[in-house]
Order: C-alpha cells, then structure tokens, then sequence
C-alpha cells in the first residue's frame, strides 16, 4: 500500500538585502512537500503469488492441438525480435549512401547476416530437443473450449487435477 501525504517546507528569508540586524523584518515562505510511504499487504501478496504464471493461451485456429498453440506462443518473441532487429539501427559506424543499389546492397547484407543468425538459433533448439533437454508436450495438461473458460480458471487458480498449463480454444460462433 503506498500513501502520499503533502507538507509543507517553511523558510525564512530577509524582506530586504542586507546585513540583519535587531529590526530586521523576515519574510516567511512555504513550499508543498509530499511524503511517500508504503508498506506490503501480505494478504493482497499471498493472493497475487497464487496467480503467479497463469495465464490463458487462446486461438481461433480450430486445427491446432493444444501443444501447437503453446509452440507457437513460444515462437512469438522470437518473430518479433527479427522485426525489431531488422527495423532498428545496427550497432556499426554510419554509413552515408547516396546511390539506390548501393543501399539495396547493404539492406541485402543486413537481411543474410539476420537469416544466419536465425538459422544458427534453429539449429541449438533441434539440437537440444534432439537431447532430450525440451519436452513441450509435458506441459500442456488440459485443453478446455472457450464456454468453459470459467472452469479453466477455476482449476488453474486452485491447481487442482495437476495442471501445469491449460489451453483455451476458440471456435467460430
């Protein structure tokens, strides 16, 4: 719980320059001061850690499994993160190009040394699910259809039938 209250900074200043004296008239000033405290709501946090790692997985694509929509959840920061790579600046000295192919050129260059990349993330991830170190269809345990939702936060919330992870699957109205 965070609280903020306000106060005031009183000073005193002279209301003329000059050295002070037995008769000199001193002007008071306040400013706002604000005071933040905080304390932890041990009831709100042992609620909250309860929730810790739920979260709802859904999709519209009826062809999917369960493990297909975890698989492709797990394969979206990795596609975002080559947008941003490709979109944002390389950290190498400025390059100032003046003629089209020479800037075609150098897009061409940045695109292969991004498809490297990739291609070198890929091959570490079939190399470790090749030793056994990835096993993502332990972790899908129940799959509900969306009218059951309710339900399926029920059982994540409490824990209950040892889930690990539930999907929720949309389908067409």
């Amino acid at each position: 719980m965070i609280e903020i209250l306000q106060g005031e900074d009183e000073t005193f200043r002279q209301a003329q320059p000059g050295r002070p004296g037995r008769d000199t008239k001193f002007v008071r000033q306040s400013r706002p001061r604000f005071d933040v405290t905080w304390r932890l709501d041990a009831e709100a946090l042992v609620i909250a850690e309860r929730d810790d790692g739920v979260f709802p997985l859904l999709t519209n694509d009826r062809g999917m499994t369960a493990l297909e929509v975890l698989r492709a959840y797990r394969r979206q920061p990795k596609i975002e993160k080559r947008f941003s790579q490709f979109k944002t600046d390389f950290a190498v000295a400025p390059v100032f190009l003046k003629d089209v192919t020479r800037i075609q050129g150098l897009m061409a260059v940045y695109f292969l040394v991004l498809l490297v990349q990739t291609l070198i993330e890929r091959e570490l991830r079939q190399a470790m699910a090749k030793a056994g170190q990835v096993d993502l269809r332990t972790m899908v345990t129940h799959t509900f259809p969306l009218e059951d939702i309710r339900d399926a936060f029920e059982m994540v919330d409490a824990y209950a039938d040892g889930v690990v992870k539930a999907v929720i699957r949309i389908s067409d109205p």
